[in-house]
C-alpha cells in the first residue's frame, strides 16, 4: 500500500490478507508494505453536529493504524457477497513469515481524546 491519505479514521488503515503457501517459507510467505501514508486526527466536520433536526451524533473510539496481518484463510480481494460485521474477522491462523513494514507514515493532530473525550489512538 503506498500513497494513502486517512482521514478522521475509526478503525484505522490496515492490511489483512490471505497468504498461505507453504508453512514457514519466508520466500513465499513475504511482506505487507505501507509507504507514503499520510494519517489525519479528527478534521472540522463534527461526529455529533450541533442544531437542526437533532441529526445524528456518533461516538467512537478511533484509531488511526489497524493491526495488519497474513493469514492462511480469508476472503478473496474483492468480495462480490454480503459479509458479516466486523468485515476485518480474522477466521484462520496467522501465517509465520508475513512481516509488516511501515516506511515514511505520518500522523497529524493526534491526541489521546477525541473532542467527545473518546479515546484516540495512534495503533
Amino acid at each position: 500500500m503506498t500513497r494513502i491519505t486517512a482521514i478522521d479514521n475509526i478503525e484505522g488503515f490496515g492490511a489483512m490478507v490471505k497468504k498461505k503457501t507453504t508453512e514457514y517459507n519466508i520466500k513465499e510467505d513475504g511482506d505487507l508494505i505501507f509507504s507514503d501514508i499520510h494519517v489525519f486526527s479528527e478534521t472540522d466536520s463534527p461526529d455529533c453536529p450541533q442544531g437542526g433536526d437533532g441529526g445524528f451524533c456518533y461516538k467512537y473510539h478511533k484509531m488511526a493504524f489497524m493491526t495488519s496481518q497474513g493469514t492462511w484463510g480469508g476472503k478473496a480481494a474483492h468480495i462480490d457477497t454480503a459479509s458479516p460485521l466486523p468485515p476485518h474477522n480474522i477466521m484462520s491462523i496467522a501465517t509465520w513469515a508475513t512481516t509488516i513494514k511501515l516506511y515514511r507514515v505520518t500522523f497529524y493532530g493526534l491526541k489521546a481524546k477525541t473532542k467527545l473525550g473518546m479515546d484516540n489512538m495512534a495503533f
